[in-house]
């Protein structure tokens, strides 16, 4: 997997996890609150393991710093 191809899996999973924050605040039910965290907590461990290739890569620093800070503000947002 090249860079851009992470970058976009990365970003993948930042939408799929921002798209799914709303229905842990509803008052719905419990099934739709843990199949919304079981799907936040599989991007949250994606996007980890994604960034932690791109920080064993020789990547410019500016990607490197945005990608980093962006996932661990998202999963902080959904763990919030």
């Amino acid at each position: 997997m090249n860079d851009l191809e992470t970058f976009l899996e990365i970003r993948i999973c930042h939408s799929r996890i921002l798209l799914r924050k709303p229905l842990l605040r509803l008052y719905k039910g419990d099934r739709e609150k843990t199949a919304a965290a079981a799907v936040c907590m599989q991007c949250a461990k994606a996007t980890i393991f994604l960034c932690s290739g791109v920080i064993n890569k020789a990547v410019p620093l500016n990607l490197y710093e945005y990608f980093t800070v962006s996932s661990l503000a998202i999963i902080l947002l959904v763990v919030s």
